[in-house]
């Protein structure tokens, strides 16, 4: 297919990238290369913006929205996942950033209530060839269904995009997992691989969201392959891949901007596609934080 659009070389929109969220573009310089065709990039960003009510003053989602807008419209990513956002929240974003689209469903057993782990991707680059929504549960098809002893249903989403320009598909997983129970965390963490491992075509993927587990955790371990062998395909994880010596930074910061949080928060891709860069985007507004997470952001090369 014709290009719809006529793309920049990939150098000058990585440096334009990063320097758009603020990110010291020496850290990823050793990366680059000009061979790399911009076409084979992928722009991603993951998102926890706060579930929009209980909350009060700064903390407000009507006091947030525009710094959530600012932070996603600033970097142009060519996909994006929201964890804990709302309809209305969705809805707010979408009308502001229209070149998405979106696809969510509600962790309810009704799948339009309730938080939903949204999928925004760019609509002039990739089309939407498939898509689904699981239930991290015995029954994992069933809306709203969650593993006994935990408090709320946890969800993957799922989308198959192809890009419009190349053909080249790949798949996207946005999740959230339970913050309070181990044992659900690991029960999930096989779930994902499961459902990696049998999707229809073995095309590239990513893996993003809220895993409330830092990389050390035996569930995230068992997703790498470390310390022991699955029958499912090994992840990676692009923060580690980029920065192997820093994998304490936080992302988790409870509106206060402190680094010493927990990396809760990931972005995964298979063992075949190669990390290019990887950011935690740290900015505040006026001493304000859009979120109690910091959004974190990957480029990579899926092929």
């Amino acid at each position: 297919m014709e290009s719809l659009n006529k793309r920049s070389p990939f150098v000058a929109g990585v440096i334009f990238y990063f320097s758009l969220i603020g990110y010291g573009h020496a850290e990823i310089a050793p990366r680059l290369t000009k061979f790399t065709n911009e076409s084979d990039l992928v722009r991603v960003a993951s998102f926890n913006i706060r579930v929009g009510k209980y909350s009060s003053g700064s903390q407000r989602w009507s006091n947030r929205r525009e710094m959530v807008i600012s932070v996603l419209a600033d970097a142009r990513y060519d996909v994006i996942g929201l964890q804990e956002a709302l309809d209305f929240q969705i809805a707010e974003i979408h009308q502001r950033l229209p070149r998405y689209e979106v696809y969510a469903i509600g962790r309810s057993s009704q799948q339009d209530t309730g938080e939903t782990c949204a999928i925004l991707f760019r609509k002039d680059r990739f089309c939407k060839i498939d898509s689904g929504t699981l239930w991290f549960s015995s029954t994992p098809w069933e809306p709203g269904s969650k593993f006994m002893g935990t408090l709320f249903p946890r969800i993957c989403s799922w989308v198959r995009l192809a890009d419009l320009e190349t053909a080249r598909c790949f798949y996207v997983y946005n999740l959230h997992l339970d913050n309070l129970s181990q044992k659900s965390r690991s029960k999930s963490a096989q779930i994902l691989a499961e459902q990696i491992s049998l999707r229809k075509h073995s095309e590239p993927f990513i893996v993003m969201g809220d895993f409330n587990m830092e990389l050390q955790n035996p569930a995230m371990k068992f997703l790498q392959h470390y310390d022991c062998r699955t029958p499912y395909p090994r992840l990676q994880d692009t923060w580690a891949a980029v920065h192997p010596y820093r994998l304490n930074e936080g992302t988790y910061h409870k509106f206060k901007g402190v680094t010493t949080g927990p990396k809760i928060d990931h972005i995964l891709v298979g063992e075949g596609s190669r990390v290019l860069a990887a950011a935690i985007d740290r900015r505040a507004f006026n001493g304000q934080y859009p979120s109690d997470h910091f959004p974190i952001s990957a480029v990579v090369n899926l092929w």
